[in-house]
Parts: C-alpha cells; sequence; structure tokens
C-alpha cells in the first residue's frame, strides 16, 4: 500500500522558485500590513489525515509542517483557531471568525466569502469501496448507488453538477464514511487519493480498497478572506517563494517507502518460485471461479430486476388504492355528520366505513409486510407522552368491543414514567394489532386488558384476552407470514395472516421479542419489552385540534382527481379556509404566479407536471422574484419508505399521505396558519 500511495504521491503539484520571499520582494502596502497585523487567524479541516488535524489543541499534518515554512517568510504568527468539524470551519470562515484556510478548494458558493491563492497540492479522486466489490472502469456505473462524502466539501456542489443523479449522501468525517462503506450501509466513499489511502493503510487493510478513480483531480490552495486582497496578495508570494526541495521533503515524510539496503538473494529467488507456483494454481483456479462468477452476477441481476419490479407494483398499488379511499372515507365522515338522527342511514354507512378501514389495513399489512421482508422499514425515535400515545388506542376499538359486549381495560401501572424515548407508532401499531386479534377471537361477555409498565429503562406491554386460546402446536409457527391456526380460522374470522409477523418483526426492530402464553379455553397472552429512555415531559396533545378553524387564510389545492377535490372543498369550507384547486402541476404554477396563497396543498402523481416538478418551478420563481417562500405540504398516496425524504429534499415543507384525516390536515396547517 505504502508504494502505490507513493506512485501516486507524483500527482501532488508543488509550485515554487528558487527565490526565498523577503521583504525585497514585498510592496509597501505588503510591508505595512504585516507590520499593523498582530496575528492571521488560520481554520483547518480537523480530522482529516495525513493533511491535517487537531489533536491536543496542536496543529499536525501536511499542513503544519507547509504553514511552519509559510511563517518563516513573514514576521507574524499564524494562530490555529480550533473547530470541531470542517463544516464548522468553513461557517468561522464565513463569520470572519478566521482569516485563513489552510487547505481548501474554490467553488462559487465559497467565493461569495474567500478569495484563493495559487494551488500547491494536488490528487487523484478516488472511490473507496469493500475489498470483495469489483474494480470499477467508468464512475457512471455506480453514481445511483449510495456514495458518501465529506460534509462541506467542495467536491459536492462540483459533483453534482457534473452528474445531476448522483447520491450522495454526506459525512462530518472521513472516518465516519468509510465505517459506514465497512458496515455495508453505503456502497462506496469518495475522497482524495492521499487521506483515503492513509486511512486505509492505516485501519482498513484487507477490508477496503481503492477500486476507481474520477478523471478530475482534487486541487488545494490558501482560503483567504475576500474583504483583504493585501493578505492574497502576500500568500501568493509565500506560496511561489518555497523551493521544490521543501515541498517534497513534506511530502516524503507524510507519504514514504522503507526498504532494507542489503538483500539476501538466495532467500529472494526460493520465494520467488514459490510465488510463480502458487500464481500458476491462482490463475487456473480463477479460470474456474470467474465461470462460476459470471453465472451468479446474471442471477443477481436477474434478481435485482425482479425486486426493481416488485418495488414499482407496490408503489403503483399504494397509489391507486389509497387515492379513491381518500375520497371514499372522506366522503363517508361527512355524510356521518349530515346523517345524525337516522339510525338507519347511520348502521349503513358504518358498514360502508367499516369495510373501507378494513380494506386499508389489509393494504397496510401487505405493504409493512414487503418493507419489512427487504429491510426497508425504518424505526423513528421521538420523545412522547407515554398516556396522551397510547391512551387513545383502546378508544379505537371501543365499538367493535361494544359490539360484543367485551369489556377493554387499559391498565398503567404507577411507574410508568411520564415520558419516554422510542417509535410511538411503531408501539402504537403493534398494540393495535394485538388488540385487533384478542377482540376478534374472545367471545361475547368477556375481558380484554392491556397492561403497560416501565421496569429498569423497558417499556413492558401486555395483551391479554379471555379468548378461544391457541393450542400449544401452533405456538410454535403463530408469528410466521400469512400463518392463522388453520384455515377454518380465515374462513371464519378473516384477516391476511400478517398481523403477528409484522408486529413480531417490529418489536424486534425495537429491540425487544413479542411472547406468547395461550391454554386452550382460556384465552392468551401477548407480550413484549423494549428498551426505552426515560425524558423529560413533553408537550401534551391537543385533543381538540380537529373542532379548530382558521382566519379565511387562502390555499392553494393541487389535485386532479375530481372526487378528492370535491371532498377537499368541504373540507375546508368547514375549516373557514378559502382556496383555489389546479388540476395538475402546469395551473399549479400558473396560478401561483397570479395570485397570493398562504400554503399549497400538493399532489404528486398527475398528468403535465407532477407536484415534485411544480414544486421545483415555484421555488424558482421565488428565488427569481426574490418573494417569500411559500410552505408547500405534500398530499399523497405515494405512502412506501422513502416517499416523504424524495419530496422534503425536492423543496416540499411537510408530508401528508391519503387517505386524508382532518385531524392530521389541521395539525399539518397550524404549522403554518393561525387560528
Amino acid at each position: 500500500m505504502r508504494y502505490i500511495l507513493l506512485i501516486f504521491a507524483l500527482f501532488i503539484l508543488s509550485y515554487s522558485n528558487d527565490t526565498a520571499l523577503s521583504y525585497a520582494h514585498l510592496s509597501d502596502e505588503e510591508k505595512s500590513y504585516l507590520l499593523k497585523k498582530s496575528e492571521i487567524k488560520m481554520c483547518i479541516d480537523p480530522d482529516w489525515m495525513p493533511f491535517e488535524k487537531i489533536e491536543e489543541g496542536m496543529h499536525i499534518g501536511m499542513t503544519a509542517d507547509y504553514f511552519k515554512i509559510f511563517s518563516k517568510k513573514i514576521s507574524i504568527p499564524i494562530v490555529l483557531v480550533p473547530t470541531k468539524t470542517w463544516t464548522e470551519s468553513l461557517e468561522f470562515a464565513k463569520d470572519r471568525k478566521c482569516d485563513i484556510l489552510s487547505l481548501a478548494m474554490s467553488t462559487a458558493d465559497r467565493t461569495k466569502y474567500m478569495n484563493f491563492t495559487q494551488a500547491y497540492l494536488k490528487a487523484p479522486l478516488v472511490i473507496i469501496t469493500q475489498i470483495t466489490k469489483p474494480f470499477i472502469d467508468d464512475p457512471v456505473s455506480v453514481i445511483s448507488k449510495p456514495l458518501g462524502i465529506t460534509k462541506g466539501y467542495a467536491f459536492i456542489e462540483i459533483l453534482k453538477k457534473k452528474y445531476p443523479n448522483i447520491n450522495l449522501v454526506e459525512f462530518e468525517t472521513l472516518q465516519d464514511g468509510l465505517n459506514a462503506v465497512r458496515r455495508g450501509k453505503i456502497f462506496a466513499y469518495i475522497d482524495n487519493l492521499i487521506s483515503s489511502g492513509y486511512s486505509i493503510q492505516k485501519e482498513y487493510i484487507g477490508e477496503l480498497k481503492v477500486a476507481g478513480k474520477f478523471e478530475t483531480t482534487w486541487q488545494w490552495s490558501v482560503g483567504v478572506r475576500n474583504d483583504d486582497s493585501v493578505l492574497l496578495s502576500i500568500f501568493e508570494k509565500i506560496i511561489s517563494s518555497v523551493k521544490s526541495e521543501e515541498y517534497r521533503d513534506v511530502m516524503n515524510k507524510w507519504i514514504s517507502v522503507q526498504y532494507e539496503s542489503k538483500y539476501d538473494y538466495e532467500l529472494f529467488l526460493k520465494v520467488a518460485a514459490g510465488m510463480l507456483l502458487l500464481i500458476v494454481m491462482l490463475a487456473l483456479r480463477h479460470n474456474t471461479l470467474k465461470k462460476y462468477t459470471i453465472k451468479l452476477e446474471e442471477k443477481e441481476k436477474e434478481l435485482e430486476q425482479l425486486s426493481a419490479a416488485k418495488s414499482l407494483f407496490l408503489a403503483n398499488m399504494s397509489h391507486e388504492i389509497r387515492t379513491p379511499l381518500n375520497a371514499i372515507l372522506g366522503f363517508i365522515n361527512l355524510l356521518k355528520k349530515e346523517s345524525q338522527g337516522r339510525s338507519t342511514s347511520l348502521e349503513y354507512i358504518d358498514i360502508v366505513e367499516n369495510s373501507s378501514k378494513t380494506l386499508l389495513n389489509i393494504i397496510e399489512d401487505i405493504l409493512d409486510f414487503s418493507k419489512i421482508e427487504s429491510g426497508k422499514i425504518s424505526i423513528n425515535l421521538v420523545d412522547f407522552n407515554l398516556k396522551d400515545e397510547l391512551g387513545s388506542i383502546t378508544h379505537l376499538f371501543d365499538a367493535k368491543c361494544s359490539e360484543k359486549n367485551i369489556t377493554l381495560s387499559l391498565i398503567f401501572e404507577d411507574n410508568l414514567p411520564e415520558a419516554i424515548n422510542s417509535d410511538a407508532y411503531r408501539i402504537k401499531q403493534v398494540i393495535s394489532n394485538l388488540l385487533s386479534n384478542a377482540i376478534k377471537f374472545t367471545q361475547s361477555d368477556k375481558n380484554i386488558y392491556v397492561r403497560v409498565g416501565f421496569k429498569d429503562n423497558y417499556l413492558r406491554v401486555s395483551v391479554v384476552d379471555e379468548g378461544k386460546g391457541i393450542s400449544s402446536d401452533k405456538l410454535t409457527h403463530i408469528f410466521l407470514a400469512f400463518n392463522q391456526e388453520d384455515n377454518s380460522t380465515t374462513r371464519e374470522f378473516g384477516g391476511t395472516g400478517l398481523g403477528l409477523s409484522i408486529s413480531s418483526e417490529l418489536v424486534k426492530l425495537l429491540g425487544g421479542e413479542l411472547k406468547v402464553k395461550s391454554s386452550i379455553g382460556v384465552g392468551s397472552e401477548f407480550y413484549f419489552s423494549i428498551p426505552a429512555k426515560i425524558v423529560k415531559d413533553v408537550v401534551h396533545l391537543n385533543k381538540g385540534v380537529e373542532e379548530l378553524s382558521f382566519s379565511n387564510e387562502k390555499i392553494l389545492v393541487v389535485e386532479d382527481n375530481r372526487a378528492n377535490q370535491l371532498f377537499m372543498k368541504i373540507l375546508l369550507q368547514e375549516m373557514n379556509l378559502t382556496f383555489d384547486i389546479a388540476n395538475d402541476g402546469v395551473e399549479a404554477v400558473e396560478m401561483f404566479k397570479t395570485n397570493k396563497y398562504e400554503v399549497i396543498l400538493m399532489d404528486e402523481n398527475m398528468p403535465n407536471l407532477n407536484g415534485i416538478g411544480a414544486t421545483k418551478k415555484i421555488i424558482k420563481y421565488e428565488k427569481e422574484n426574490e418573494l417569500m417562500h411559500t410552505p408547500i405540504i405534500a398530499l399523497t398516496a405515494n405512502a412506501l419508505k422513502g416517499d416523504k425524504e424524495k419530496f422534503l429534499n425536492a423543496g416540499m415543507d411537510e408530508y401528508m399521505t391519503k387517505p386524508l384525516e382532518r385531524k392530521v390536515l389541521t395539525t399539518k396547517l397550524l404549522l403554518f396558519l393561525k387560528h
């Protein structure tokens, strides 16, 4: 690895001449400047070896040695300004907390606050992967894969301009990024050859490798605050005055090859003969393995295509079913309000509502199972109030319990903290699945208990029913997908057989295990414990949020589905809001240009121009005309993992999924509107 780094070190650029800088080479203005200046404040990248690092408050690395040479050529000290990250160093430069950056690249953004000297170092831009990955002939072949890069680096701007579809993932440090490559969290990391090779040699030998490179090279200069042209001129002269031998000495110190001056030629010949024999054996073995590798690569490609097709199908299915359900459930709620006092009508409406919600639950089960199966489901840890979040779960099942005269009791133990940090949504999803099953399999006039406790930093939840029970021979596979006790269970009670499987996997993701105890004719207990941190009490939920109304603010609804348009009209009128409706993204952009809106509700899948396209055009128009930003909320049936991030990254400010509930809409609007 050392000799490879030495070969690539030939790419390093050294600008110099043989004339040392002296006051005779400075202008009168520059001499006067140095006499008045007490010190030059410098920021560096605090963790970027072998170039530079802050260690125990000291500047070390290649640039530290270069600046020792530079500082000898002027009469004032160059003082290090400590920072924790490169991003913080850039912020310090913007805020004029430092006069210079020791090693930086010029970009359009940085020239707003810095000027740059001639380059005094350069190196190839390379791609680092796990050692088992194939070599990369063309970077274009991997730009769709997650590629790490250090946050704040100039090449982020350059790469995005050259490769608009590149999938960059930003990390605070090179070390964080290389660890992510090693663990398989990202496909590869992009950095310069010197620092990445140094890190691989030091910590990742046998695990990571340089697998490819970009045509462009990394060139570094001294960055000087752009309101100090005299200091820029001085550093230009300093860099030009450093001798080539001085640059080379620093380079050899940090990237060198060690070798013995004497050789044992007999030992060398023996080793060479052995190596030759090994090479022949490996070549024969390689030919055999190559045939199998080709077959495996073909099969892997076929599986990737099948996986992509499956994901596309699920996304389309989710969108196509959620869109009409949004209108169905929306109008059901409106009809229920109008049918108060007419028992027969309400009974019919309840049947339609329950059927629609059952259909929605089946869709959610299928999508969640698919995401779990492909490893794409995520846990979102937040601080939340336990009683607020879990206290409302049982109310969702009051109607079902009432039909069977089942008594449902929620018991909060005395040791329960006010608030914890975990995934409230997933915990409620698990409890809801368990309650749904408990009610389904419990006969009339029986009891169901939900108990919630906390002990030794673990949240403990159990759902106990007095139902039919589960035979012992069925308990071993009760958590398998598409599994119910027997076929008669499916015929009698319905369901997909996915609820317990999904719940079991969600509890595992939360750090616990879902368990069961059951006796035929007595009942069952499903229980789990998950780690959770106690946190300070959080703001309690607003129980009356659905009843809030606004002050006649005007919003733009972008929606192509006529039924959903009608539903939104009625809903927004009830909320005391005025609105316009655009049928697609093109209309939305034009209406935005001629009207003032407080909020925009943006659908995604529309003809002519989709929601993301319309959002980008609106934001561009705002910037060109120096307008204040109008909040854009995604209102879409696209509800798979990654969809929310996709919309937010496109410039939208919030995200809602269909079917839409008034409570959710009100909560989101309250972020931007007064009431």
